[in-house]
């Protein structure tokens, strides 16, 4: 068949179904389930409660019972614009700078350099510092090679 009798043939359209929403919504639940190290920005309301919280574990030292989310989630609303820069949390961010160097906890880490990238801001305090640890403890992460 020549190309010409081709294009001159009228071609049927048959639209793809849709995938039924529930069905849609069930998937992503699943995905999400079984990726726990997905960065989970806390809402506005509970921030500052997460990052006193983190402020009262590092002063008491008791870590007994603390779940991961809640210090990748409180490293989220730290590095924040509005915390970033409080002179009354630098403890808390250093605490954070110096884990990154330390831990081998991907889900620590891989939370970090998100952290490190939604936060940054050229000449900042707080980026030299997340980038300065992230280079000495040599992240890997997915996103950064």
């Amino acid at each position: 068949m020549s190309l010409t009798r081709f294009l001159a043939k009228p071609a049927s359209f048959q639209p793809m179904a849709l995938a039924a929403i529930n069905r849609l919504a069930s998937t992503t639940d699943r995905i999400l389930a079984r990726w726990p190290d997905v960065v989970v920005e806390p809402p506005e309301r509970d921030r500052e409660r997460l990052v006193q919280e983190m402020l009262m574990l590092l002063e008491t030292g008791d870590w007994s019972d603390t779940r991961m989310s809640l210090v990748t989630t409180a490293a989220v609303a730290l590095f924040d614009q509005d915390r970033r820069e409080r002179t009354d949390l630098s403890a808390l961010r250093k605490f954070y700078c110096e884990e990154i160097e330390s831990s081998d906890h991907r889900t620590f880490l891989n939370t970090m350099v998100a952290v490190f990238i939604g936060s940054y801001e050229p000449g900042a305090a707080h980026t030299a510092a997340l980038a300065s640890q992230r280079a000495r403890a040599h992240v890997h992460s997915p996103w950064i090679s």
